[in-house]
């Protein structure tokens, strides 16, 4: 992002927009037990965590993700529980930095 505060503030709000409805979309998958949808979902928001690099929800979705690939549903829904207070935190990390954040 060359360090343009303005490009991170925007893939954060984009973020904090776009992370409800996917955290929502993988727990309604959860509980269809539709494990192909819960795979595309999960991939779609790790590729929105990677933005934000080192972050423990990034590792807990791709774990989601492959246990989704291997139809272990029960053990996706262990690692979505953990998943939830970890994107809490992130969330929380964001709206700060968003809030904080001058504006050009």
């Amino acid at each position: 992002m060359d360090g343009s505060h303005e490009v991170c503030v925007q893939i954060a709000e984009t973020f904090l927009i776009e992370c409800p409805r996917l955290m929502s979309a993988l727990r309604t998958t959860l509980q269809r037990k539709d494990a192909q949808e819960l795979a595309g979902v999960a991939h779609a928001l790790k590729g929105a965590i990677a933005n934000f690099t080192g972050c423990t929800a990034f590792h807990s979705v791709v774990r989601l993700e492959q246990l989704a690939k291997e139809a272990d549903l029960q053990l996706a829904t262990e690692v979505f529980r953990r998943l939830e207070g970890e994107i809490s935190v992130l969330l929380q990390s964001l709206q700060s930095f968003t809030s904080t954040m001058p504006r050009a």
